[in-house]
């Protein structure tokens, strides 16, 4: 089970301690990782300990924290760009504006997150040359909000939360019947999931009026099994990314995959 961490002068150090369970006849596995719960365990840092679950929303707050952390521990090794750091941004490179509420060109070297998700078998609005004027104009989204897809809802609404302003996505910053606009941007995709300050992965449901569980309230349910051994001293199982990736629609799409390794930092959304 995780013991958390240990801060030292060389920077913070992880300790686990593994409990090896394994089913018989062989099976698989669904217990093979137990982690204390963080609010049992001891005073300090709790960051790599499970938590409960809750059903109402999710934990701004502790996402900071999280990029905090990220920041603070790995320094300039997480800002190192995989593509080449000569390369420019697209000229037609545009990003929504979530405080403004409105699709807006990209200011220069402006922080930036991405989405990653499946648009699936739905009719998805998009950025067209006959709506941009209008959702260029502050409040321009606000005007066609109830047509986003939920996915698309969810992230405006969580990267403002984060207190972040913009983020890149495909449908709402590539103009869809330009093909000039599509050939100046597209091509470029992996530059502009590269320089984004994080991805949210929205690895859950097979179209993007899935959402983001957690989001809003009451959004997610999942089912947390949680043993206690002695008073303030309680065990859980979460299950690995890997597992939940592996049956979900999102890693069936090559081109997810791509722009999940492309990413400095992720946030992913997956169903437990």
């Amino acid at each position: 089970m995780s013991e958390g961490f240990v801060s030292t002068e060389e920077g913070p150090t992880v300790r686990c301690l593994r409990l090896s369970a394994q089913p018989w006849p062989h099976a698989f596995n669904e217990f093979n990782r137990l982690t204390i719960l963080a609010e049992d365990a001891p005073d300090g840092h709790r960051l790599f300990f499970s938590r409960k679950i809750p059903s109402e929303r999710l934990s701004v707050k502790l996402i900071k924290k999280w990029v905090k952390s990220c920041q603070r521990w790995h320094g300039e090794d997480c800002e190192e760009p995989l593509t080449k750091s000569v390369l420019e941004m697209p000229p037609n490179f545009r990003v929504i504006d979530t405080w403004a509420r409105c699709v807006v060109q990209a200011p220069p070297h402006c922080r930036y997150l991405t989405l990653s998700y499946v648009w699936g078998p739905i009719e998805v609005f998009k950025l067209t040359s006959s709506n941009i004027k209008m959702l260029a104009g502050p409040g321009g989204l606000k005007k066609v909000w109830h047509c986003l897809p939920t996915t698309i809802q969810d992230a405006i609404t969580l990267t403002s939360s984060l207190s972040e302003r913009y983020i890149w996505i495909d449908s709402m910053c590539i103009i869809q019947d330009d093909d000039a606009d599509k050939r100046g941007l597209i091509p470029h995709m992996d530059l502009i999931y590269d320089r984004g300050f994080m991805t949210i992965v929205a690895a859950t449901g097979d179209n993007a009026n899935a959402g983001l569980p957690g989001v809003r309230k009451k959004s997610r349910s999942c089912v947390q099994m949680v043993e206690e051994l002695r008073p303030s001293l309680r065990l859980t199982c979460p299950k690995h990314l890997t597992d939940l990736l592996n049956n979900s629609v999102y890693e069936s799409r090559g081109w997810t995959y791509q722009e999940r390794c492309l990413s400095r930092r992720c946030l992913v959304f997956a169903h437990r």
